[in-house]
C-alpha cells in the first residue's frame, strides 16, 4: 500500500510546518496502529507512507485501510488547531509470482493516483 495525507501542503502554508510535522507524526502513528509483526510500515517520501502486509487476503487488507481511514478522519491531529481535520488517500496492489519490488510500488503508485484523482479520501485497488 502507498498512503498519501490528502492535501499535506495546505497544512503547512496555513498552520506552519510545525503542524505539518505533527500532522506527520499523527498520520505515522495511525499507520503503526495497523502493523502486525512481520508487516513494514515506513515513511516513503514527503507526506507518502508505504505499508507492506504479509499474508494478507484483498479483504483484510481492504478491513485495514477502512479502519485507518476511520482513524484518520476520527483524529484531532493539531491539539492547537482541534477543529481541524484530515484525510488519507492509497493505492493497493498485491506481489504477483516472480514480480519484481519496483513493479509492485509503480501499480500502488497507479491506484493511489487514481484514488486521488477520483476525489481523494479514498483507496483503490491495482489488480
Amino acid at each position: 500500500m502507498l498512503l498519501d495525507i490528502d492535501h499535506f501542503k495546505r497544512v503547512n502554508d496555513t498552520f506552519g510546518h510545525d503542524q505539518g510535522d505533527l500532522l506527520l507524526r499523527h498520520f505515522a502513528g495511525r499507520i503503526q496502529a495497523q502493523v502486525r509483526r512481520g508487516d513494514l510500515a515506513a515513511r516513503w517520501g514527503g507526506e507518502e507512507f508505504l505499508l507492506l502486509l504479509r499474508d494478507v487476503t484483498p479483504e483484510a487488507a481492504g478491513q485495514v485501510l477502512e479502519r485507518l481511514f476511520r482513524d484518520v478522519r476520527d483524529g484531532v491531529p493539531l491539539p492547537r488547531h482541534p477543529e481541524f481535520r484530515y484525510s488519507c488517500s492509497a493505492g493497493l496492489a498485491f506481489v504477483r509470482d516472480g514480480e519484481a519490488l519496483k513493479d509492485v510500488l509503480r501499480r500502488a503508485d497507479q491506484a493511489l493516483y487514481a484514488a486521488k484523482s477520483d476525489g481523494r479520501d479514498r483507496w483503490m485497488p491495482m489488480r
